[in-house]
């Protein structure tokens, strides 16, 4: 397998040589060259995140600060979008929009 970089450190995967003797080709690709994969920027970084998710001390304190974090994001979204909540009930517009309504 061959990995040819772009300008930009994304690139394409491929694998042709390897294609030919496989027999899962055909559940995999149906390309006459082969299977090709594009390789994103970020797929080291996201290779060790995975490798550093797995243990289970990184689990364990994932899921202790997790809820509190979720719940300050979800208070910061709160207080961002105040200006913006719901009305519900008979006073909720005070005059009729246009195109509403009885005789629209």
């Amino acid at each position: 397998m061959s990995i040819r970089r772009g300008v930009h450190g994304d690139g394409m995967a491929y694998f042709g040589e390897h294609c030919i003797t496989c027999p899962l080709r055909g559940e995999c690709t149906g390309a006459a060259g082969g299977r090709t994969i594009s390789v994103g920027v970020f797929e080291a970084a996201l290779a060790r995140a995975g490798k550093r998710q797995a243990n289970p001390g990184w689990q364990a304190d994932y899921r202790a600060n997790r809820p509190k974090v979720e719940r300050k994001l979800a208070h910061l979204m709160r207080r961002r979008t105040a200006g913006d909540a719901h009305v519900s009930g008979a006073g909720q517009r005070s005059t009729p929009a246009v195109g509403h309504g009885a005789g629209a």
